[in-house]
């Protein structure tokens, strides 16, 4: 069975942004794109909901930790300041995020 909802289907600009800061909230952020592929597949796909709880899975309570900083726009050094951990480790963790959200490019 295949879900037409794809929490790692690549967003670009201020759409990140905003899925990210959404997702922060505890709410959950569907693109503009989705009514289209909506009315595309489902007659032929089932439709799984996401929610909070999967998000909640997909990253570590460490990683929703330090992404919630990204998303203030915080640099890896003022990351690892307000952690009390190394700026190597905080690019740890944003690589493995983006690993886990299918993102491969970073949006300044």
């Amino acid at each position: 069975m295949r879900t037409i909802f794809n929490p790692a289907a690549k967003l670009r600009g201020i759409n990140l942004i905003k899925a990210i800061n959404t997702v922060i909230k505890g709410e959950t952020f569907f693109s503009s794109e989705i009514p289209i592929i909506l009315s595309a597949h489902t007659s032929e796909e089932t439709i799984l909901p996401q929610t909070q709880s999967s998000y909640n899975s997909l990253l570590s309570p460490r990683e929703i930790e330090i992404l919630k900083y990204i998303a203030n726009r915080l640099s890896n050094i003022e990351i690892s300041q307000k952690l009390f951990i190394s700026s190597k480790t905080v690019d740890t963790h944003r690589t493995n995020i983006m690993k886990k959200l299918n993102i491969h490019n970073v949006v300044g």
